[in-house]
């Protein structure tokens, strides 16, 4: 993230990890600070924030799927699947 904002211009002066989306909104509201989301989070309509997006190829979002131990059922399995295509052409893979 810090690569990012000063690619933007800008070096976050108290770096936060808040618990939750209603506290980060709710932070952005009263002016305590900015964070950066994934682009769903957009067509939120959150009183006091604006959401703008981000243009910058270096821009991603890393996440991992959790899922119980054992056997994986075939629906969880076609979501991973899926979320690993759509990763790969993210970054130019076929």
């Amino acid at each position: 993230m810090t690569g990012l904002c000063r690619r933007a211009g800008f070096r976050p002066r108290f770096p936060l990890v808040v618990d939750g989306i209603t506290h980060v909104l709710s932070q952005v509201a009263s002016g305590s600070g900015v964070t950066l989301l994934p682009d769903y989070f957009r067509h939120q309509d959150y009183p006091g924030v604006a959401f703008t997006p981000v243009r910058d190829a270096g821009a991603g979002w890393d996440f991992v799927v959790l899922r119980q131990k054992g056997k994986l059922p075939s629906a969880a399995k076609a979501l991973i699947d899926a979320l690993k295509a759509a990763a790969g052409r993210r970054h130019g893979n076929p």
